[in-house]
């Protein structure tokens, strides 16, 4: 029993300074956006916000706290706030990267990744066998949009506008945050903290250099 509180009692800690991490920086950030109307101040607060809810929706708080009459939400927050999260990530990672300066197939193909994040989108409202298939296939889809973020950042260092140290580490703490937490969610790793914390702790260290890019 000692042990079980200790535990829950770091658990919570964790969770509190995860949450308000993003609080902090969706604040801070907010203000930088009505203060300079700059869209990519927009697009990553979006970011960070729709990320926040869908943490929250997965370690269990969103329907215990925000939608707990509603079952049908409780069992479908997760795979919608994830699709709206992989979305904003891409408008984000657009702007801010400048992949629309990167002519020709890569910007084509990365226009359909839009296309099939709210093909996911919807199916995340679906029942049945489309609804089971979602999960995974927003996980697959969010390794490959990750992957080819680097290989926009490695055509943008081809054209000679090479993307900043800290940036390009942003976005690597990320695709390793979201490459655990996939291997532990289909059981390759069996490690339940990863499982539970891993995009956390990438995400966390993602957007904190990201804040200071």
């Amino acid at each position: 029993v000692e042990d079980f509180t200790e535990f829950n009692a770091t658990e919570n800690f964790f969770l509190g300074a995860y949450y308000g991490f993003l609080l902090l920086v969706f604040i801070l950030f907010g203000f930088f956006a009505i203060a300079l109307r700059q869209k990519l101040y927009v697009y990553f607060i979006a970011y960070v916000f729709v990320l926040g809810i869908f943490q929250f929706a997965l370690d269990g708080f969103a329907y215990q706290f925000l939608w707990p009459s509603s079952p049908w939400m409780g069992n479908h927050a997760i795979l919608i706030f994830a699709a709206i999260s992989i979305f904003s990530l891409l408008l984000y990672a657009d702007q801010f990267l400048e992949f629309y300066n990167i002519q020709g197939w890569f910007y084509k193909l990365y226009r359909s990744f839009y296309l099939l994040t709210f093909l996911g989108f919807i199916c995340s409202f679906t029942q049945g066998i489309s609804y089971e298939l979602c999960f995974p296939i927003l996980n697959g889809l969010s390794f490959i949009f990750m992957c080819f973020f680097f290989v926009g950042i490695y055509l943008k260092y081809q054209q000679g506008n090479p993307t900043e140290t800290p940036t390009a580490i942003a976005f690597v703490f990320l695709w390793l945050g979201a490459i655990f937490f996939i291997l532990s969610n289909v059981n390759i790793i069996e490690n339940e903290f990863l499982a539970n914390n891993a995009i956390k702790l990438g995400s966390a260290a993602e957007i904190t250099l990201l804040s200071l890019a």
